[in-house]
């Protein structure tokens, strides 16, 4: 605990990034934003809420922002090492406790102000509580574990997952030394939990906006399954040098850098074939091991079936964060396996050793795309433009591909992106006609009313910022000069371009319109995975 802590507080208070910022006083900041925010985002309501009452209570600077994730990801660690040494054994388990400490993924997700640090720990708890149910401990465990149910997919849909298992492994309650009575109660639990869920769905399906897919999610493979596992979970992407624009790793294979890459899967390939095996015999004896197996396999069979039903955009390798502990539970249990002790003893030191080579690697290319994007310094950004804001330098209009820069704003609300203040067009108005319908006019005619107040009071937010905005972000469109919003650029004869590196992949547009021989480069200024150049017009 101590080494994860030391592992991941150094980089607590690093550059928030957009979706951070949208867990901020930006979205959630009031009531009525919350409010307005939970009736379009893609999510369940539990963690945008906490974020709104945690940030009015502790403040939503960049630590205090990230200390729930660190909390839970810190937690998520001793949780790891209860349910190995249940299922599995001591060794095992500190083992797979020592894998997750150094793992870049779980450090990465342990720093991020989102919500994917409370699912790892919510599935591993509601696991260890199941458990615990299963022994007949005395206690309000059943009352615990439904709880935590609750509120596991209250924080994300996807974690419902679990309660199928939970429900498909209370079947199997006698063999695994419960009795009868207590595999009914929680299958009855599991079943009404994900019942509620459905309704929740069902009624915002009727009420409101429900995304189910998003453009930069893709579909579930047996490829993707590897990748997840033996790249993503086990290395981070840390060790591919990252991965370029087309997703691939960035260093050759015949390289160094390229070797190790191969060297960390081969090793990964071998123990998880191994471990496979050794909790294949042990579930022989002991039947509740083979639990290690449907709680790595759920996520991934899950995000599969949404992809043999059409759900395309449904996959992103952190949706599959629960699985990695049981993942390094496996791979643990294969160096269990060996018998020698000599044996034992080198494979533990190589597999640290390998473990910490890449998680250094990882530390040294915060500018790589690894677990999932750089770390780009948007608070550098924001202070250069807010001196310029400061001096009376600033130009008013900024081109950027991706125009949506909620990071700036968070550091500076004199910059403010041009499209997130306009008024919502009716968008949001609808919500008063459903709850009318749906509730009926008495009730629907309440609710509806305060829909409308919290729309006006949103609206009225928009005009302030849009009023106070110093700077305001425009798409750059096609990178030309005849293509950029003339109203944006106004009579001023200066404005901003920003260079993005990584979003949207590959685009080049910034650059090119710089290079535009109608402009003359007046200042150009290099943050970590940002370019902004500030242009004049020429005469």
């Amino acid at each position: 605990m101590l080494l994860a802590l030391g592992l991941r507080l150094p980089t607590l208070g690093q550059s928030i990034w957009f979706d951070e910022a949208c867990m901020s006083h930006q979205r959630v900041g009031s009531l009525e934003q919350l409010f307005a925010t939970l009736y379009v985002d893609i999510h369940p309501p539990l963690f945008l809420s906490f974020m709104h009452f945690w940030g009015r209570l502790m403040g939503d600077g960049e630590v205090m922002m990230r200390l729930p994730a660190l909390a839970c990801g810190l937690a998520s660690i001793p949780l790891t090492y209860l349910i190995a040494r249940r299922l599995l054994g001591g060794p095992v388990a500190m083992g797979a406790a020592l894998a997750a400490c150094l793992s870049p993924v779980h450090l990465w997700y342990s720093i991020e102000a989102r919500l994917y640090a409370p699912n790892l720990l919510l599935a591993l708890l509601a696991i260890w509580l199941f458990h615990r149910v299963l022994d007949g401990v005395k206690g309000h465990n059943m009352l615990w574990l439904v709880g935590v149910m609750m509120v596991m997919v209250g924080v994300h849909y996807y974690l419902a997952i679990f309660l199928v298992v939970f429900f498909l492994i209370s079947l199997f309650a006698p063999r695994l030394g419960s009795t009868r009575k207590t595999g009914l109660k929680l299958m009855a639990w599991s079943a009404a939990v994900c019942l509620g869920i459905l309704a929740f769905v069902a009624l915002k399906l009727s009420m409101a906006e429900f995304e189910t897919s998003q453009g930069y999610m893709g579909e579930f493979s047996l490829l993707e399954a590897y990748r997840l596992f033996f790249q993503w979970c086990l290395t981070g992407n840390a060790s591919a040098g990252g991965l370029g624009i087309d997703g691939k790793p960035s260093v050759a294979i015949g390289s160094l850098g390229g070797m190790f890459w191969v060297l960390m899967q081969a090793a990964g390939v071998a123990l998880f074939a191994l471990g496979a095996k050794r909790i294949a015999f042990m579930a022989k004896q002991r039947p509740e091991a083979a639990c290690v197996f449907a709680y790595l396999a759920c996520m991934p069979i899950f995000l599969a079936l949404l992809t043999l039903l059409g759900f395309t955009g449904t996959f992103i390798e952190r949706s599959a964060l629960p699985a990695l502990p049981f993942f390094f539970m496996v791979l643990a249990a294969g160096w269990d396996s060996l018998q020698v002790k000599q044996v034992r003893s080198a494979v533990a030191v190589c597999c640290v050793a390998l473990l910490g080579i890449n998680l250094a690697i990882f530390f040294a290319r915060p500018d790589a795309r690894t677990v999932y994007k750089p770390h780009q310094d948007w608070r550098a950004a924001a202070a250069y433009l807010g001196t310029e804001i400061d001096l009376g330098l600033a130009a008013p209009s900024m081109f950027t591909g991706m125009p949506n820069q909620r990071s700036l704003s968070y550091y500076d609300d004199r910059i403010q992106t041009h499209a997130n203040l306009l008024s919502s067009g009716g968008k949001l108005p609808g919500a008063k006609k459903a709850f009318e319908k749906r509730l009926g006019k008495s009730l629907g005619g309440k609710v509806g009313a305060y829909a409308e107040q919290v729309i006006n009071t949103v609206e009225q937010t928009k005009a302030e910022l849009m009023a106070g905005s110093e700077i305001l972000l425009y798409p750059i469109r096609k990178g030309t000069l005849a293509s950029l919003d003339a109203a944006a650029l106004g009579a001023s004869d200066t404005f901003y371009v920003l260079n993005n590196h990584w979003h949207p992949p590959g685009d080049l547009r910034a650059p090119r319109l710089a290079a535009d021989p109608g402009v003359t480069v007046v200042d150009r200024l290099e943050f970590r995975g940002i370019t902004i150049y500030k242009l004049r017009l020429s005469p």
